[in-house]
């Protein structure tokens, strides 16, 4: 577990901080099956404590997290994904799980 320092909600930060504590836990040789981040005491305030070394980068990815919610509000939650979820079948927005697994649906073909 990690504690931020102060408040966020910028998507970046909190892949940061997961890959910290993965890296620090995982010892490269045990085969992982399955791996998921869980936030906690979530807060409604927009208020975030400045640290003069990311001030830049958290404005940055602030606005770059706007930007993709209000694409992903106009076209559809499948409108803008990250690269690695091009050529995989697991669903972007569904925390690793597929499509079919989230909704109950498989088909066999």
């Amino acid at each position: 577990q990690k504690i931020f320092a102060s408040a966020t909600n910028v998507t970046q930060e909190v892949y940061e901080r997961a890959c910290c504590v993965f890296e620090e836990l995982w010892d490269h040789v045990t085969p992982i099956r399955h791996l998921g981040v869980h936030t906690s005491k979530l807060t409604e305030s927009n208020a975030y404590q400045y640290n003069i070394f990311d001030m830049y980068k958290y404005d940055k990815h602030k606005k770059l997290d706007a930007a993709v919610d209000s694409i992903r509000n106009k076209y559809g939650s499948d409108a803008i994904l990250r690269a690695p979820f091009l050529t995989s079948n697991i669903d972007h927005m569904s925390g690793g799980s597929s499509k079919e697994r989230k909704t109950g649906i498989i088909t066999f073909k």
